[in-house]
């Protein structure tokens, strides 16, 4: 555990393929210096069994085969997809503290920490 006593987690897909989070961008002109902003938000849902332990929030996940729909390429219904995946859909591991500096990068950063 950390001093502050939270302990990092890393989350996958089973099969480690492709997570996709729903999200919602913009791009507008900042008031007064005709600057354009793009911005960008993960839209999140309540946690599923596996991610509850950690945390009472997570992205909602869109699968592949809905990715046409959220994208607005396919008929159907998107806020449809705003729920909790399944909780076989993604697992979850400590890992070490040196996830907490966007300096650190590579795979051995979601190793499994030590207890």
């Amino acid at each position: 555990m950390t001093p502050k006593g939270k302990q990092p987690f890393a989350f996958a897909r089973p099969d480690r393929e492709t997570m996709a989070f729903a999200g919602i961008w913009e791009s507008w002109v900042t008031p007064g210096t005709a600057k354009v902003l793009r911005t960008f938000a993960i839209i999140t849902t309540a946690a599923n069994a596996t991610a509850a332990p950690v945390h009472d929030r997570m992205p909602v996940i869109i699968r592949q085969e809905d990715w046409p729909i959220w994208l607005g390429e396919a008929a159907g219904e998107s806020a449809g997809l705003l729920h909790p995946p399944p909780d076989e859909l993604i697992e979850a591991w400590p890992v070490g503290q040196a996830v907490n500096s966007p300096r650190n990068n590579g795979p051995d950063l979601l190793a499994t920490a030590a207890e």
